[in-house]
């Protein structure tokens, strides 16, 4: 071979003697001898120049596009992102195939099934006794209304916690046998719940319809709408005639709503007063002259509570009169006095003339209590109490400090205002943390977990009965002065467990801060569910309320200890 040729025509050229080799072999002519085969070693320098050559063009390749052996970072993970991807679909398959086999997961996702359908069932049929309900209550004046929705939202709460152990347990691999035995016997109870929850809310449904349509003999239907274009007198005289009338008239607050003037509620009142202090025995039986307290209180010009009640009373508002307690001339029942109310305000020179006459009716009442009860004197949040007990009677003065000394000394208000650590106050939000705890379980783990004492949202429940709130009505107003002076403070308490229990859904949540606006914000609902309030207090919470369970509570209050468990 000729050592001259390059490399590539060797080569070739051993490729076409190989060729004719075969086509002599193919057409039958005489054999020839075999080529010779090619013998790299015979041309050294073809060899080298061809390797040279040949990495002279892999170094420009690699220069122009890099190696793969030699990835970047972003080429390593678009390589991973496939693996990934291929792992995801072998969990995924591998937990399909547990899924389909595991016998206790099937069970739960039919039991979560099976919750579902009969949450849809109740709630299909809840809304159709609410349509019939509302057919019998179009001014929707039923209390029935806000008690069965309470009910109704438990159960989405339980249908939610099932959903979401449900999916927990689809999740978990392999699981234990004690992991797996307690799921199931949480999801049974949600179940129940959920079943129970749906029941007792159209339960309370149909025992509102029946009593609307009911006649006069459970006093709890439409007949009841006629007590209000009654009397007080009348409605008061209708007590007497059954058990069963005196327990719906009162159930209903008809009385309150039935007064049509302040001497009735000032009546009412003293009345009531007077039997709280024969039936308990406490109280202080002071005699005063209220023209004499309000001129020692002028003429003591070193009083140091002077400056401080000036300065509060004239910021505070009262209610029209005419909004408290209108003419049956207009036709309207005294029922129907729940529309937003309108204060009084320097709008006009007429207003300001009997602002500024009510601001000196206010002033002069809380120096002469000052100058009675020295050792409390003036704290802030008494104008509230002061001034709906002015409004609620037609802004009559005397009677006013009649009844704030009743309900300072007689119902223990004072307590609630010494200085400088509100004795009474903080004894009164003990009791309330612990009746929240005990009754309403659920919210008390909700609120110690949140770390939310009593003191961030109720000191203006105990201190001013809501009384600070300005979106009040005009009758609700009264209710709630008049179930504080007939009722004292168990009646209050059914008011502030009957509040949270009622609006519970909306307290118990996993934020802080939404709880906690939830809470302070919860008197602003009294206006929408007064009714429904006050009937959930009644029939959950009167024993834990009474005056003796009270009594036992305030026993164990420590002023160091009792709300340590927040801190």
């Amino acid at each position: 071979m000729n050592l001259d040729m390059s490399f590539f025509e060797s080569i070739a050229r051993s490729l076409e003697d190989v060729a004719r080799w075969i086509d002599s072999a193919t057409k039958g002519e005489p054999a020839k001898e075999a080529p010779e085969p090619t013998n790299y070693a015979n041309f050294p320098l073809a060899y080298e120049n061809a390797l040279k050559k040949y990495k002279i063009d892999a170094d420009l390749y690699t220069s122009i596009y890099p190696s793969p052996f030699h990835a970047t970072d972003a080429t390593i993970l678009q390589m991973q992102t496939p693996d990934v991807a291929m792992d995801e679909i072998t969990v995924k398959f591998q937990r399909s195939v547990y899924v389909s086999k595991n016998a206790d997961l099937v069970a739960s996702q039919k039991l979560y099934q099976r919750a579902k359908e009969v949450h849809l069932s109740n709630t299909a049929e809840y809304t159709r006794h609410l349509a019939r309900l509302d057919g019998l209550d179009p001014k929707q004046k039923s209390a029935a209304r806000a008690r069965a929705w309470k009910f109704i939202e438990q159960a989405n709460l339980k249908l939610a916690s099932m959903d979401t152990l449900v999916r927990d347990f689809e999740i978990m691999m392999r699981p234990k046998g004690d992991a797996v035995q307690k799921i199931l016997e949480k999801l049974g109870a949600h179940y129940e719940t959920v079943e129970e929850c749906g029941q007792s809310a159209m339960l309370l449904l149909v025992q509102e319809i029946q009593s609307l349509e009911a006649f006069m003999g459970s006093m709890s239907g439409v007949f009841l709408h006629v007590f209000s274009f009654m009397s007080a007198a009348e409605v008061s005289q209708c007590r007497l005639v059954s058990g069963t009338w005196n327990d719906a008239i009162t159930t209903k607050r008809v009385l309150s709503f039935a007064i049509q003037s302040p001497v009735e509620r000032c009546r009412m009142w003293q009345h009531a007063i007077q039997r709280h202090r024969s039936h308990d025995g406490a109280g202080m039986n002071v005699n005063y002259d209220y023209a004499a307290l309000v001129s020692a209180a002028y003429s003591d010009t070193s009083n140091r509570h002077h400056l401080i009640i000036d300065a509060d009373v004239r910021r505070t508002t009262f209610i029209r009169r005419e909004n408290l307690y209108p003419s049956r001339s207009t036709g309207q029942p005294p029922s129907s006095r729940t529309t937003k109310h309108r204060r009084i305000a320097a709008s006009s020179a007429e207003d300001a003339t009997t602002l500024a006459d009510l601001h000196a009716k206010l002033s002069r009442i809380l120096h002469a209590y000052c100058q009675l009860d020295p050792s409390v004197g003036y704290c802030h949040g008494m104008t509230f109490l002061a001034a709906g007990i002015l409004s609620c009677l037609g802004y009559n003065e005397a009677a006013t400090f009649d009844v704030l000394v009743a309900a300072m000394l007689d119902y223990d208000m004072a307590e609630m205002f010494r200085l400088p650590e509100l004795p009474g106050t903080k004894r009164r939000m003990h009791q309330l943390d612990k009746l929240v705890r005990i009754h309403l379980p659920t919210m008390g783990k909700c609120l110690l977990q949140h770390k939310i004492h009593p003191q961030m949202y109720s000191s203006g429940w105990v201190m001013s009965l809501f009384l600070n709130e300005s979106q009040l009505s005009p009758a609700t107003t009264c209710v709630l002065l008049d179930e504080f002076i007939l009722g004292g403070w168990p009646a209050m308490f059914r008011i502030y467990l009957g509040l949270l229990s009622v609006h519970a859904s909306h307290v118990v949540t996993p934020h802080f801060n939404r709880s906690l606006q939830a809470l302070v914000l919860l008197p602003k609902q009294l206006e929408s569910s007064l009714m429904a309030v006050l009937e959930e207090g009644s029939i959950s919470f009167t024993h834990a309320t009474s005056s003796d369970a009270l009594e036992m509570l305030a026993a164990h209050y420590d002023p160091t200890t009792s709300f340590m468990d927040y801190f």
